[in-house]
């Protein structure tokens, strides 16, 4: 049997600790829960549940950082561009990643302006190039002669610089 009390004022209720056996729905505009520490057994959150629409009616959904006297940050998912975005600085966002065929990929990935590597870079069957195609860098198996590191540019054209049998047979100057 289902009963219902309306309370008219605001009310409190004190009890040191409380349990809920079943569904527990909260209704309003605002659900507020103040709490040191706040464990979900699920392993996936919804965040805008209920949605009517074709994907995120509002343009944005995601997380918020309250940062106390600093801006917020976010990680949010941008309808607009069907992207993921971070911040962090409250205003400025920039998208984290985009996928490409049925894997996933990293792609235009270039705010690094001074990239350093923690290891080997392994270019095998890559190549190595400015955007403006003046300069590539490319590799072929190492065996002798005719393979090895080569350098192409606008002035020169498959110029090898070093291989396993030859030391550098060009001296390339660029700018």
């Amino acid at each position: 049997m289902s009963t219902v009390k309306n309370i008219p004022e605001l009310y409190t209720v004190n009890v040191p600790q409380m349990t809920v056996n079943g569904n527990l729905t909260v209704t309003g505009n605002s659900t507020n829960v103040y709490t040191d520490n706040l464990s979900v057994a699920d392993n996936i959150v919804t965040i805008n549940a209920g949605e009517a629409g074709a994907g995120v009616s509002l343009v944005y959904a995601g997380l918020e950082v309250d940062r106390g006297s600093l801006a917020n940050v976010q990680l949010r998912w941008d309808e607009t561009y069907d992207r993921w975005q971070l911040s962090n600085d409250g205003t400025t966002y920039a998208n984290i990643s985009t996928t490409s065929g049925s894997g996933s990929a990293l792609t235009a990935v270039v705010q690094d302006t001074a990239p350093v590597l923690g290891g080997n870079l392994d270019i095998t069957g890559r190549t190595i190039y400015s955007s403006n195609g003046s300069v590539q860098i490319f590799a072929n198996a190492a065996s002798s002669g005719g393979s090895g590191v080569y350098v192409t540019n606008t002035d020169t054209t498959g110029a090898e610089l070093v291989t396993k049998a030859k030391a550098v047979a060009y001296s390339i100057v660029f700018g």
